[in-house]
């Protein structure tokens, strides 16, 4: 606090400052007029400071309010960070689906190819089968090569409905 005459014990000394006026040159009444204005002004401003009891609580309540900030900026970094990895998975997700995709697509041109193979092979079995029938010598060997065509009619429809359930399979799991 500021050591000086018109001050003692924390408040203003009003006697003193008019005294002190009134040897500067003014008139009495004047400088006890300015002298109650200033003791005035003086005991305002005091209702209107803080004492250490009420800075150290507005204190206390500052730094919660801090760390409170804190804590949420901490947890929308982890909230940012759980995004962050939730669209890495979906990234690896699409990416699974576009080979599988691929896959797929490579099965039905296999499909495509076996089926144009086994239109091949049934034009060949249509033209051998004319000429087998025109040159039928007994009923014994047309039945032995219809048994035959029969078998061979049958491993490849198989072959076919395996590879047709293969691709439904796949486009199920899709």
């Amino acid at each position: 606090m500021i050591n000086s005459p018109l001050i003692e014990g924390h408040m203003f000394d009003t006697l003193t400052f008019s005294k002190k006026m009134q040897k500067a040159g003014m008139t009495q009444p004047i400088a006890d007029q300015l002298a109650y204005g200033l003791l005035n002004f003086q005991v305002n401003q005091f209702e209107n400071l803080l004492t250490k009891n009420e800075f150290r609580k507005f204190e206390l309540e500052v730094r919660r309010d801090i760390e409170e900030v804190k804590t949420d900026i901490i947890g929308v970094k982890n909230d940012i960070e759980g995004v962050k990895s939730d669209i890495e998975e979906i990234k690896s997700d699409i990416e699974g689906v576009k080979n599988d995709i691929e896959g797929v697509k490579n099965d039905i041109e296999l499909v495509r190819k076996d089926i144009e193979e086994f239109r091949g092979e049934i034009k060949s079995i249509r033209f051998d089968f004319k000429n087998e029938v025109e040159n039928l010598v007994t009923k014994k060997e047309f039945n032995l090569k219809m048994q035959n065509l029969e078998l061979n009619i049958t491993i490849k429809m198989g072959i076919i409905m395996a590879s047709g359930i293969g691709i439904l399979a796949l486009l199920i799991k899709l």
